[in-house]
C-alpha cells in the first residue's frame, strides 16, 4: 500500500467516523431498556409459575388433610398456611377450606410479588376431596 492509498483510507475512516458519531449512544438508549424489560418479564413469569405450583401444593395438602378421618377444615387451613409460609414466593395469600356434605374443598388464592411495574399477576388453585368416613364391615 502506497502513501497516497493510506492517506485516502485514513480520510475515508475519519469521514465515516464523523458521520457515525453518537449513533452508538442512540442505539444503547433504545436497546438497553427493551432488554431490561424482556429480562424482567422473564423473571415475572418464573415467579408466577413457581407461585402457581406452591398454591396447587397448598390446596392439595389442605384438602387431603381436612378430608382425613377425624380432621377438621381448620387443620387443613393450617397445613396450607404452613406450606405457603415456607415457599420461596412472596405475596399475599388467602386460604379457604370448606366442608360441604361429603366433600371438602380447599381454595388458595394469591398475588405474586411484582417485578414488572404495574403488573400484579394472581394465582388460584382449587382441590376437592371426598370426606373419609369409617364403614364397619
Amino acid at each position: 500500500m502506497t502513501r497516497g492509498e493510506r492517506g485516502r483510507v485514513r480520510r475515508r475512516w475519519r469521514r465515516w467516523h464523523e458521520e457515525e458519531a453518537g449513533s452508538s449512544t442512540v442505539e444503547t438508549v433504545l436497546v438497553v431498556p427493551v432488554a431490561m424489560l424482556v429480562v424482567a418479564v422473564g423473571v415475572q413469569l418464573a415467579l408466577w409459575a413457581v407461585a402457581g405450583e406452591a398454591a396447587q401444593l397448598a390446596a392439595d395438602q389442605a384438602a387431603m388433610t381436612a378430608s382425613a378421618l377425624g380432621a377438621s377444615a381448620r387443620q387443613g387451613q393450617a397445613v396450607a398456611q404452613r406450606i405457603l409460609q415456607r415457599s420461596a414466593v412472596a405475596g399475599h395469600w388467602t386460604v379457604q377450606v370448606v366442608e360441604d356434605g361429603g366433600t371438602v374443598a380447599a381454595e388458595v388464592e394469591g398475588r405474586v410479588a411484582s417485578v414488572v411495574p404495574g403488573w400484579f399477576p394472581t394465582v388460584q388453585a382449587v382441590r376437592r376431596e371426598p370426606r373419609a368416613h369409617f364403614r364397619p364391615g
